[in-house]
């Protein structure tokens, strides 16, 4: 979603600055630290400014603010959730579009960002990658490596179910990063890839526990695996129409379908 960019005369003058949602949701004690001290409320986007900037970089984006020429671009809106969504809704057409210029990224929810409320919002969709754009990821993510790049295009453009995966830029990013902690395995394919990141997910976030796990926190663990798992299988098989979009009802489905005894049928 764009605001008024693309009206905008001295697109070559703007300067643009992505924060992730989900660090705003990060730095919100940090936040209220920062209210505290200087007595007063700040909108979200200038308080993580404030925190992550030093004195003369947050002069420059104030001068650039002030200039109509910075751009804020709001990477995942639809990792917000409860108070920081309800926040920042407020905070975009209260504050944000008449302080500069605004970029919301976020993927497809049904009956979402729909209203008058966002009608100054262009609405564009990153379209599938194709193969020269696939080997422009490769450069970016692999630098100065042009032989890697070479044996993970061959690879992913080799491999019918890969080069499928590959047109989204998410997935993309997702086979980058298993070829890259697996160089020397030539046959991966779907099943291997969401395997390999939903452990490696699941297994990060478990990390973060300190406490020592308990015999049927691991079953736990080995049924949202097969979940995960067909989730992701239905949302990009071809029976499924490697359909990018669906409800919340659709893992729902999934997960009523692998008859799992889970309290309250979640």
């Amino acid at each position: 979603f764009t605001s008024d960019i693309m009206r905008e005369e001295r697109k070559d003058k703007l300067v643009p600055i992505m924060i992730r949602v989900v660090e705003l949701d990060r730095v919100r004690d940090e936040i209220k630290e920062l209210e505290s001290t200087i007595g007063g409320e700040l909108d979200l986007v200038t308080a993580y400014l404030m925190l992550r900037s030093s004195e003369g970089q947050f002069e420059l984006f104030t001068g650039f603010q002030r200039q109509r020429r910075l751009v804020v671009i709001l990477d995942g809106m639809d990792e917000a959730s409860g108070e920081l969504k309800r926040r920042l809704d407020d905070e975009i057409h209260s504050i944000y579009v008449h302080k500069f210029h605004l970029v919301l990224t976020s993927r497809f929810i049904a009956n979402q960002y729909e209203g008058n409320e966002w009608r100054r919002f262009r609405r564009l969709r990153v379209k599938q990658l194709e193969e020269e754009q696939q080997a422009q990821v490769l450069q970016l993510r692999l630098p100065g490596q042009e032989e890697m790049q070479r044996r993970f295009l061959g690879q992913i453009q080799s491999n019918p179910a890969l080069s499928d995966l590959g047109t989204n830029p998410l997935m993309l990013n997702l086979i980058i990063s298993v070829l890259l902690e697996r160089p020397n395995e030539d046959d991966l394919d779907r099943g291997k890839i969401f395997g390999i990141v939903i452990t490696s997910m699941i297994s990060h976030l478990e990390g973060v526990k300190t406490q020592k796990k308990k015999a049927e926190d691991r079953a736990r663990e080995a049924g949202l695996r097969t979940v995960l798992r067909s989730v992701a299988w239905e949302i990009m098989s071809a029976e499924a129409g490697n359909r990018r979009d669906f409800p919340s009802s659709f893992a729902e489905d999934v997960v009523e379908g692998l008859n799992f005894g889970f309290n309250g049928g979640k």
